[in-house]
């Protein structure tokens, strides 16, 4: 009963006034006699700074538009990456691609094939296949499909109707032709689109040939002939644009032709990620050409799909035929956002942590902005430290996307200020689209 009362009349004492006190009283004594660690306060500090204006190399737009089409990527979650990065490492994202071709293809009906059509070889065993279009035809099917052994060629004639008929026409078919693949082999080899192929002979040379389909085709079919020339010394080479903004008036782009110097004039035209076809204007400049654009037309109709321009060239090489046609994708899209010039860049204790941008946006998506960081060596040169990702769901509300440092990795390089901020690109991952470059975006100490 006594230790009851003595533990009741404790916790009536702690609840006192005077127990705050007297504790109080203790809690003093007990700092006068014991030392107290120091708390160590880790200073934040930001840095304001401009981004350098961007070059003419550089890839850049003054202008930003909303995307009208669905997003590919709606990930809202912040992801970040730090790598270390060695000079070896560089590169530098191409703006264009090259694409090259020792062939011809172009679209005819089944009664352009039952009438007989001219086409040009420019050197012997050249190869020729047939293919029927399914995805573009009104009554054509499966059972359309050309056989080798209804194909006819024939030495050229200025009249067409000499060369389709009569026994003769079939004893030069026997010499011209070499081989003949049907559709089953080819599907064997990997080429599922029920074509036919025959390769020329030796007795084909140089020159123009008629071609002619025994078999009755429905008129309106379309399919595509195709003849390759493997190892000709003429080879069409295009370089073109990977990717093109939605507002862009023209395409430019470059074409050669080796082994030649005869002039020719390219016909081009647009193909979509739905395989529609629109012809485009050709205009001849300096040291290019422009394909011209059609105004209120749409490049894509998905974010996914890629788009094509094909070139079509035919000219004249010592007096001989020579066609050829090349073709190169690239991606529409839609400039939606750039870089803001105002950027922060933040320390800890001095140290470098991240860089702070704001990204301007015309309607809110998913971005990604990537950058080589460096610093300087002891002779004044610039080397690479490291390689900074980052990735996040942006609107106008919230604009920001941090690009994070390792202070490890700068301290372990030996680097010191000046340091820069190189290779900097956005992209937006909505439209899975490079929207901007810049070489040297930054320097400070």
């Amino acid at each position: 009963m006594s230790s009851m009362i003595k533990f009741a009349s404790a916790l009536l004492f702690m609840s006192s006034p005077l127990a705050v006190l007297h504790l109080a009283h203790a809690n003093d004594n007990t700092a006068e006699n014991t030392a107290i660690s120091p708390v160590k306060i880790e200073l934040l500090s930001s840095q304001s700074l401009v981004l350098s204006s961007p070059k003419v190399s550089d890839l850049h737009a003054s202008e930003i538009s909303s995307v009208s089409l669905s997003a590919i990527n709606t990930r809202r979650q912040y992801v970040s990456y730090v790598s270390k990065m060695s000079s070896h490492d560089l590169y530098t994202p191409s703006m264009t691609q090259t694409s090259q071709s020792d062939q011809y293809w172009k679209t005819v009906t089944g009664a352009q094939l039952n009438k007989g059509l001219p086409f040009a070889v420019s050197q012997t065993h050249s190869v020729i296949r047939l293919a029927p279009r399914f995805d573009t035809l009104t009554s054509l099917n499966i059972n359309d499909t050309i056989s080798p052994d209804d194909i006819i060629v024939t030495p050229y004639t200025a009249n067409p109707d000499f060369a389709i008929k009569g026994d003769p026409i079939n004893e030069n078919a026997i010499s011209l032709i070499y081989s003949k693949v049907d559709a089953d082999a080819l599907a064997t080899a990997g080429l599922s689109d029920h074509s036919s192929a025959l390769a020329l002979s030796s007795e084909a040379k140089p020159g123009l040939y008629w071609l002619k389909v025994n078999k009755s085709l429905p008129s309106d079919g379309r399919y595509l002939l195709n003849v390759k020339e493997k190892h000709s010394p003429f080879q069409l080479s295009l370089n073109a644009p990977i990717a093109v903004a939605e507002n862009t008036d023209a395409i430019r782009f470059n074409l050669a032709l080796t082994n030649s110097q005869a002039p020719f004039t390219p016909k081009a035209f647009l193909k979509n990620n739905q395989g529609q076809q629109t012809p485009l204007k050709v205009i001849k400049y300096a040291d290019h050409w422009q394909a011209l654009l059609p105004q209120g037309e749409s490049l894509s109709t998905h974010n996914a799909g890629l788009s094509e321009i094909v070139v079509n060239v035919d000219t004249q090489i010592d007096g001989l035929p020579v066609i050829r046609s090349v073709k190169t994708a690239f991606k529409a899209f839609v400039n939606s956002a750039k870089i803001s010039k105002k950027v922060s860049v933040m320390r800890q204790d001095k140290q470098l942590q991240s860089i702070l941008l704001n990204i301007d946006v015309a309607n809110e998506g998913r971005y990604e902005v990537s950058a080589v960081f460096t610093g300087t060596n002891k002779q004044g040169q610039s080397e690479v430290i490291l390689k900074t990702q980052a990735a996040n769901w942006i609107t106008r509300d919230s604009p920001q996307l941090k690009l994070m440092l390792d202070a490890k990795l700068i301290q372990a390089s030996g680097l010191k200020a000046p340091f820069a901020l190189t290779q900097l690109e956005l992209k937006d991952q909505s439209q899975m689209a490079r929207l901007s470059y810049q070489a040297h975006a930054l320097t400070f100490k």
